[in-house]
Protein backbone atom coordinates (compact mmCIF):
# COMPACT_ATOMS: atom_id res chain seq x y z
CA UNK A 1 0.00 0.00 0.00
CA UNK A 2 2.94 2.64 0.55
CA UNK A 3 4.34 1.46 -2.56
CA UNK A 4 1.58 2.38 -4.58
CA UNK A 5 0.92 5.59 -2.45
CA UNK A 6 4.77 6.40 -2.98
CA UNK A 7 4.39 6.09 -6.93
CA UNK A 8 1.01 8.11 -7.27
CA UNK A 9 2.22 11.06 -5.35
CA UNK A 10 5.97 10.65 -6.97
CA UNK A 11 3.83 10.92 -10.46
CA UNK A 12 2.27 13.81 -9.17
CA UNK A 13 5.43 15.42 -8.06
CA UNK A 14 7.03 14.75 -11.50
CA UNK A 15 3.64 16.27 -12.94
CA UNK A 16 4.02 19.32 -11.04
CA UNK A 17 7.88 19.97 -11.26
CA UNK A 18 7.95 19.81 -14.70
CA UNK A 19 4.19 21.93 -14.93
CA UNK A 20 6.71 24.93 -13.22
CA UNK A 21 9.66 24.74 -15.45
CA UNK A 22 12.26 22.74 -12.26
CA UNK A 23 11.97 25.09 -9.90
CA UNK A 24 9.91 24.30 -7.54
CA UNK A 25 11.79 22.54 -4.64
CA UNK A 26 9.89 19.94 -1.75
CA UNK A 27 8.57 22.92 0.42
CA UNK A 28 6.34 24.39 -2.73
CA UNK A 29 5.80 21.07 -4.11
CA UNK A 30 4.55 20.09 -0.80
CA UNK A 31 2.10 23.10 -0.77
CA UNK A 32 0.70 21.92 -4.11
CA UNK A 33 0.72 18.92 -2.96
CA UNK A 34 -1.87 19.83 -0.35
CA UNK A 35 -3.62 22.06 -2.12
CA UNK A 36 -4.55 19.33 -4.56
CA UNK A 37 -5.79 17.38 -1.26
CA UNK A 38 -3.11 14.56 -0.73
CA UNK A 39 -2.07 14.28 2.49
CA UNK A 40 1.82 13.98 2.91
CA UNK A 41 4.63 15.30 4.70
CA UNK A 42 7.85 18.07 3.36
CA UNK A 43 10.14 15.40 4.11
CA UNK A 44 7.85 12.59 2.50
CA UNK A 45 7.64 15.02 -0.75
CA UNK A 46 11.95 15.13 -0.38
CA UNK A 47 12.70 11.74 -0.22
CA UNK A 48 10.59 11.08 -3.09
CA UNK A 49 12.00 14.10 -4.82
CA UNK A 50 15.59 12.53 -4.28
CA UNK A 51 14.32 9.04 -5.01
CA UNK A 52 13.29 10.73 -8.35
CA UNK A 53 16.23 12.67 -8.80
CA UNK A 54 14.50 15.97 -8.85
CA UNK A 55 16.78 18.90 -8.07
CA UNK A 56 14.46 22.11 -8.31
CA UNK A 57 16.43 24.82 -10.01
CA UNK A 58 17.13 28.36 -8.53
CA UNK A 59 16.39 31.30 -10.28
CA UNK A 60 19.05 34.09 -10.38
CA UNK A 61 18.29 37.42 -8.95
CA UNK A 62 17.30 40.25 -10.97
CA UNK A 63 20.22 42.37 -11.83
CA UNK A 64 19.55 45.63 -13.63
CA UNK A 65 21.73 46.96 -16.32
CA UNK A 66 22.33 50.61 -15.47
CA UNK A 67 24.11 53.23 -17.69
CA UNK A 68 25.68 55.77 -15.55
CA UNK A 69 25.90 58.75 -17.52
CA UNK A 70 29.06 59.32 -15.83
CA UNK A 71 31.12 56.19 -16.59
CA UNK A 72 32.66 57.70 -19.99
CA UNK A 73 36.26 57.88 -19.97
CA UNK A 74 37.55 61.04 -19.58
CA UNK A 75 41.36 62.80 -20.15
CA UNK A 76 43.33 63.38 -16.88
CA UNK A 77 43.51 66.38 -15.81
CA UNK A 78 47.27 67.59 -15.56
Amino acid sequence: MQVTQNALITAEIQLVFEQHRDYYRSSRLHRELMASGHRVVRHRVARLMRRAQLNGRTRKAFRPCRQDSGSAILPRAS
